[in-house]
């Protein structure tokens, strides 16, 4: 067998092998709207939990401080919400564009809410004090990063 057969014979067993793995999907990828349902179900919570912000952020604007309802519904939608990321990190997605979201996104700045809270921290009418203290410390603003 002369090298040039040998190499030949390497190549179309390579070529073989790489053409094997062609049809499947990568690694961590799902078909585009098949993400798994607790996926899908996670980030319902967080659409859901987002447009009770923005409708409580909507209402009360005008009025945080003088309204302790408007700051207690803040603080228990911030519950919520740390309630949803922990179930978020405890969660292993298998759909990349789901990770992504949480991972890249929503999970590493803050959002709408967080940002709310500590603009309100930091305009109490008690220089600093956290809104959500009378409520539980799960609603306290984490420290900026």
């Amino acid at each position: 067998m002369t090298c040039r057969q040998t190499l030949t014979g390497m190549l179309v067993i390579a070529l073989v092998v790489l053409a094997s793995g062609c049809d499947r999907a990568p690694v961590g990828r799902t078909a585009p709207g098949a993400a798994p349902a607790r996926d899908i179900a996670l980030r319902e919570r967080d659409t859901s939990l987002l447009r009770e912000v923005d409708a409580l952020n909507e209402r009360c604007a005008s009025r945080w401080w003088g309204d302790p309802d408007c700051l207690e519904r803040a603080c228990r939608l911030r519950t919520r919400e740390l309630d949803l990321f922990d179930d978020v990190h405890a969660h292993t997605f298998t759909d990349i564009g789901e990770s992504d979201y949480w991972h890249r996104g929503r999970l590493k700045f803050p959002g709408d809410l967080e940002q709310l809270l500590r603009r309100l921290s930091e305009e109490s009418p008690r220089r600093g004090a956290a809104p959500c203290a009378a409520f539980g410390a799960a609603g306290n603003p984490p420290p900026q990063r």
